[in-house]
C-alpha cells in the first residue's frame, strides 16, 4: 500500500465529524494557546506551542506554553531542548526563524495553528497511517521518519487536490481518524 492509497481510504472512512474537527482542530488549538497571553502575535504563540510539542499530550503543551508565556519554571514534563527552543521563539523577533530545517513537524505545526491553511503536519502517527496499522509498532528511528517523511507529505498534498480540501484541516481529520481507528483496532487484537 502506498501513501496516497493509505491517505485516500483513511479519507474515504472518516466520517463527517471526524472531517468537521478537522476543520476546527487548529484554530481551536490556537484559542487554547491565546488563552494564556493574549496579546502575542498568533505565530509567536504557536511557534512557542509547537516548540514544546515533541513527546508530550496536548494538554501538557498548553499547559507549559502558559507557564512559558508567564515566566514560570519549565514543567517537568517538557524536556530542556524543546523548552530552550520556546524559550528562543517568544524573544525572537521572527519566530519561525528559530525552527531548523530538520523541523518537519513543528514548524509546520506552528503555522498551522497561526492560520495558514497549507501547512503539512506530518509526524510519527501520520507516518503510521501510510503504513497501515501493525499491533504493537514500535515507534520509528529518526533515520525511518526522514525516509518517509517525503513520500506522506506528498500524498497529503495530492489528496488535498484531488478532494478540494486545504492541506491542514485534512490532516487533521485523517490524524483524528487514524487515531481513532487504531485504538478500535488495538481495543479487537487484545
Amino acid at each position: 500500500m502506498t501513501y496516497d492509497s493509505a491517505y485516500a481510504e483513511l479519507w474515504e472512512r472518516c466520517p463527517d465529524r471526524l472531517r468537521e474537527a478537522g476543520e476546527q482542530w487548529y484554530p481551536l488549538a490556537m484559542t487554547e494557546v491565546e488563552i494564556g497571553c493574549p496579546t502575542a502575535s498568533p505565530i509567536r504563540l504557536a511557534s512557542v506551542a509547537a516548540h514544546l510539542s515533541p513527546r508530550v499530550s496536548w494538554a501538557q503543551c498548553v499547559q507549559a506554553t502558559h507557564q512559558l508565556t508567564q515566566g514560570k519554571a519549565r514543567p517537568r514534563s517538557i524536556m530542556t531542548g524543546p523548552w530552550s527552543r520556546a524559550l528562543l521563539a517568544w524573544e525572537a523577533d521572527d519566530p519561525l526563524s528559530t525552527f531548523s530545517k530538520a523541523a518537519t513537524k513543528t514548524e509546520p505545526f506552528a503555522r498551522a495553528m497561526a492560520g495558514d491553511l497549507n501547512a503539512a503536519v506530518i509526524d510519527t502517527h501520520m507516518i503510521h497511517a501510510g503504513l497501515g496499522y501493525r499491533p504493537g509498532y514500535n515507534h520509528l528511528s529518526t533515520a525511518e521518519y526522514r525516509r518517509l517523511f517525503g513520500d506522506a507529505l506528498a500524498a497529503l498534498r495530492g489528496l488535498s487536490v484531488d478532494v478540494g480540501v486545504p492541506v491542514a484541516p485534512l490532516q487533521a481529520a485523517l490524524w483524528l481518524t487514524w487515531k481513532e481507528t487504531k485504538t478500535n483496532m488495538e481495543v479487537t487484537v487484545r
